[in-house]
């Protein structure tokens, strides 16, 4: 299967009538045998075109900061690493799940520099609202917002907020997350995981009836991969936690808003002791217990006695300030728990508060140090958590207080009312990410970008996240009548949360990432989704492609399926207009192991498919026009002239048809190359000239001059110090004697040979390389000819016009010197021209062109003659009969088929009874006409004189 055939599979072009399959199998074979150069120079690029890339990008497209570029530098340093040695290769992409969370640190540390004191405001306020929210008991709170902002920016800039900060962050706990699965779930090439699980239960010995529960539980963990797994997860979200959310600390400041200073806040229930003791003084006897005790503002009864289980004891409350403080001081401790705090410290902590009460009622099922409260087995302190249970259930003067023993027992009833992010649904349920995304309560956060990702990441559905992904991403770029370049359309219907999601590039940035670190550990991803997944990456490249981050693109293309490679990087060349630009992009595709001459193909194709110059829009044109007849009485012509101006402005050709010009551009970069440059050049012109679209056709020639192209690639190809023009005849000239001995001690050197046998091999290249290039070098002189002609005409103008006050003095000179520029351009004709096809398309082709051209170019050479015999010398009607004897030369029959099959070949007799009327006429006037008896290669004019001695 062909490269070309190979790539319809993606939605690009196939194989059409264009090219032959000699001159397809020729320019590939061409490029396959070159070298490559491995140098590196990064592109600096500002041009895109935003009209093809993912609109919804478009608006930050211009805030991508360093970080973007810190990435791919990653990136790029990490895929050269050993692919084959599994140990290296798990080894380079641990680093660089390190690396990733290293930048999204420092990016935190900076932008902590601008909002740190912002986001402790924030902390502040979501525990205000914490509070305020619990104060209605019996119900449970809404959700407060994610860290997650819907207008993300990127980059440290001056314009960042806290919500860049707070999504640095998140993103820097996303890769800590997915190192933390790597190393556990595919682990070190190095290690047996079974025998290392074996040999660690051997080292505990056999488990019997005074084993520590601790120890059970440690080895439970030892051996079951999934409750390790889940372990894992639930440290990741303590961790996460702690620097997400306020400390303990933070959460005790609130009770100096509500009037007690920093030393009043560890000695209890100070307000309802208070008031215990107003009441017992005014009571009649002040040594009994009072019966009862108003609160201050009278709205409720207080308890009579102050040890902390009054209040569910004697169902009573305590004074509103006391009750805050206590519903504060729950919150700290539940956010210890929630953070992962040990139980040392969870005691240390109520210790200095006089609280030591608390600690010892949630530490007692511990039997080791450093434990985590109350988490570590399933049977440890059984009799414990069942009196949790009960606490949890029937007892506490607050949701904070009840959910501490909720936790501790495993009663999931009442910390759900206490949970306010899907991380704290996640902790505290453990229930897997599927039911958790189905809670009323954080519904809408685990739609959020940033939670999709994480969840599929603890779910281990990430494959899954990647392809719903690209299917959103394809119908995105290619929505409200847009068709994108990069992404193909899916027939496949997206989901809301994923269409969404391809509105935050920042989710973009990371999924891409995720997915080259997944994919190089093997990553499993069924075969028929692997397309849809690849728009991820398609997605991002068409994202670097519109921030004019073009440099970064070859080292993400690098990372597809060499055919989506080459799709996609084709469609980024159109968007590099500048050589040198073009030169280093082409370096940067080498250093990635990206096939150039590939990408030159796809991207000709992909060019040539979407121009208005496809193979069934435009048909080849049976004439080309440009005469106008002329009146009997303008006798200076022979009954037609050139039209004015009728060569459109080469610099004023359609978008096509320069996306074309500059596809043929491209492959004066290939190195080595001579066919493979020609073979596109060639397609090119014909192209045009078959459409009628000569502009293009002489902007083609005018930006790629077949002089110039060869002598450029024939230095590279024939490895000489100067290049050649491979159709001039250097045979005779000193220079080509020098250059064909530059060229025979090259190769000398190069294969040990003997100075003669090299010489030998020389003159068969050349000629090779003039075959090779002979058809665009004969399109490019028919080109000429109608450059000629046009030049010809504005000058005939000016000399014709009386009235032009612009006429110069030496007017005729320049008639002179255009005319003989005619003659020359035109002589090509007469000596097998266009006849030399590949194979028989391409000679149906090129007799297709010389039908459309080659009439009207004659008519039109043979009215210059005509009207140049007037204003110049009667001589050039010579021209004219020769003309006629060259036509009628059987070794040019082709000049006569193309009268023949056209049916002009009436005209052209006409044309020239017309020149030999015109020779009579000139005749009569001999004593006028100088020059009389002058002969031009032996020929004369005087026959044509008609005199009584004639």
């Amino acid at each position: 299967m062909t490269s070309i055939a190979r790539r319809s599979q993606l939605g690009a072009a196939g194989p059409d009538t264009r090219r032959s399959h000699a001159r397809e199998e020729s320019w590939e074979h061409v490029e396959d045998a070159n070298g490559v150069d491995e140098s590196e120079s990064p592109l600096r690029l500002t041009f895109g075109n935003p009209r093809e890339a993912l609109h919804p990008l478009r608006a930050i497209a211009d805030r991508v900061g360093q970080q973007v570029e810190q990435f791919a530098e990653k990136v790029d340093h990490w895929k050269d690493r050993g692919m084959n040695d599994a140990v290296k290769n798990y080894l380079s992409t641990v680093e660089l799940v390190k690396s990733f969370k290293t930048i999204a640190d420092d990016t935190v540390k900076h932008l902590n520099k601008q909002h740190g004191s912002e986001l402790e405001q924030e902390r502040k306020r979501a525990t205000q609202r914490r509070l305020k929210t619990s104060d209605d008991r019996g119900t449970t709170p809404a959700a407060i917002q994610s860290i997650e902002s819907d207008d993300l920016g990127f980059g440290v800039q001056a314009g960042t907020t806290l919500q860049d900060l707070q999504h640095w962050q998140s993103e820097a706990d996303t890769w800590e997350l997915l190192r933390l699965l790597v190393e556990e779930e595919v682990g070190d090439p190095r290690v047996d995981r079974q025998q290392e699980k074996e040999d660690e239960v051997n080292r505990r010995g056999p488990v019997h009836r005074y084993t520590p529960e601790i120890e059970v539980w440690e080895r439970f963990l030892v051996e079951d991969d999934q409750a390790r797994g889940r372990k894992l997860i639930l440290n990741w979200l303590e961790a996460t936690a702690r620097h997400n959310e306020a400390d303990a600390n933070s959460v005790m400041e609130r009770l100096q808003d509500t009037g007690r200073g920093q030393g009043t806040w560890s000695q209890g229930w100070l307000d309802t002791r208070e008031r215990i003791k107003i009441t017992k003084k005014m009571s009649a006897n002040p040594r009994q217990h009072a019966a009862s005790v108003r609160a201050t503002d009278r709205t409720r009864e207080l308890v009579t006695e102050l040890d902390p289980d009054a209040v569910t004891r004697q169902y009573l409350s305590l004074e509103k300030v006391d009750d805050q403080y206590e519903q504060t001081i729950w919150l700290a401790i539940w956010v210890m728990l929630r953070q992962g705090k040990t139980w040392e410290e969870v005691r240390e902590w109520c210790r200095e508060r006089n609280e030591g009460w608390r600690a010892v009622s949630m530490g007692m099922a511990h039997a080791t140090e450093g434990a985590r409260t109350c988490l570590e087995g399933a049977y440890a302190g059984q009799l414990w958590r069942r009196l949790c249970f009960v606490a949890a259930r029937q007892g506490g003067m607050n949701e904070y207080e009840r959910a501490v023993y909720g936790m501790l027992s495993g009663d999931q009833q009442t910390v759900d009312p206490v949970c306010r992010t899907w991380e704290d649904y996640l902790y505290a349920s453990r229930q897997l990410v599927e039911s958790v995304n189905k809670l009323g309560a954080v519904a809408v956060e685990g739609k959020k970008p940033m939670k999709m990702i994480q969840g599929s990441l603890i779910g281990k559905y990430f494959e899954d996240l990647l392809y719903k992904y690209g299917v959103a991403i394809s119908k995105r770029a290619n929505s409200e009548g847009v068709k994108s370049t990069l992404v193909p359309k899916t027939e496949v219907e997206a989901e809301e949360a994923y269409m969404t999601m391809t509105e935050d590039y920042n989710a973009l940035r990371i999924v891409v990432h995720a997915y080259l670190l997944l994919n190089a550990l093997d990553l499993e991803i069924p075969s028929e989704h692997r397309p849809d997944i690849e728009n991820v990456l398609a997605g991002y490249i068409d994202f670097l492609r519109l921030a004019g981050k073009i440099d970064l693109i070859p080292t993400y293309a690098a990372q597809l399926s060499p055919m989506r490679a080459e799709y996609t990087l084709a469609r980024v060349l159109p968007d590099i207009r500048d050589v040198g630009e073009q030169r280093e992009l082409m370096d940067l595709m080498r250093q990635a192991k990206i096939s150039v001459g590939d990408v030159l193909i796809e991207h000709y194709e992909y060019v040539l498919t979407e121009s208005s110059l496809g193979e069934h829009n435009t048909p080849t044109i049976k004439r080309y026009e440009f005469l106008e007849p002329t009146a009997k009485e303008q006798s200076i012509w022979p009954g037609q002239r050139i039209k004015l101006g009728f060569l459109p402005n080469p610099q004023n050709i359609s978008a096509d048809e320069d996306k074309l010009v500059r596809a043929g551009e491209w492959y004066m970069l290939l190195p080595n190359a001579w066919n493979a440059v020609f073979i596109p050049l060639t397609i090119i012109l014909k192209r045009f000239l078959r459409s009628g679209r000569v502009g293009a056709a002489v902007a083609l020639c005018q930006r790629m001059p077949f002089k110039t192209v060869s002598r450029e690639k024939s230095r590279d190809f024939l490895h000489i110090a100067s290049g050649i023009d491979v159709m001039e005849e250097y045979q005779e000239e000193e220079d080509y004697e020098e250059l064909l001995r530059n060229f025979v001690d090259q190769l000398a050197r190069l294969h040990e040979q003997r100075r003669s046998n090299a010489s030998d091999a020389c003159h068969p290249a050349v000629e090779q390389m003039r075959e090779q290039s002979r058809v665009y070098y004969e399109l490019q002189q028919l080109v000429n000819m109608l450059i000629a002609l046009d030049k010809w005409r504005k000058a005939e103008k000016e000399l014709v016009d009386d009235n032009n006050p612009r006429k110069p003095a030496d007017s005729k000179a320049t008639l002179r010197k255009l005319f003989d520029n005619v003659r020359a351009a035109i002589e090509p004709l007469f000596s097998d021209f266009l006849t030399h096809g590949i194979d028989d398309a391409e000679l149906t082709e090129l007799t297709a062109i010389r039908h459309a051209y080659i009439p009207e170019i004659l008519f039109a050479y043979l009215s210059v003659i005509h009207s140049a015999a007037q204003l110049l010398t009667r001589e050039h009607l010579l021209l004219s009969m020769q003309l006629a004897t060259v036509v009628a030369d059987e070794a040019n029959s082709e000049l006569a088929e193309a009268f023949v099959e056209t049916g002009r070949m009436g005209k052209l007799v006409g044309v020239f009874a017309e020149n030999s009327k015109m020779m009579l006429k000139l005749a009569e006037r001999k004593g006028k006409v100088k020059g009389r008896g002058k002969k031009r290669n032996g020929e004369t004019l005087e026959i044509w004189e008609v005199r009584a001695r004639n």
